[in-house]
């Protein structure tokens, strides 16, 4: 079966064939396994949002009731 083609084409498509299928390989490992994102309470994130860093970058005036 192998007699026609020569020892360079069959190391030559072996090796392409094994980049082909690790780089698969690890496309699926990378998809598969990412983590979810978690859903953000929006009105939890602000009450805790550390605005006492913000000081020096955006003037933040008291609320006027």
């Amino acid at each position: 079966m192998f007699e026609a083609l020569s020892s360079e084409v069959l190391v030559g498509g072996s090796i392409i064939g094994i980049s082909a299928l690790a780089t698969c390989m690890g496309y699926a490992a990378m998809v598969r396994h990412r983590p979810q994102p978690r859903p953000v309470d929006i009105d939890q994130a602000v009450k805790n949002a550390p605005y006492e860093n913000l000081s020096n970058v955006v003037k933040i005036e008291p609320a006027k009731r």
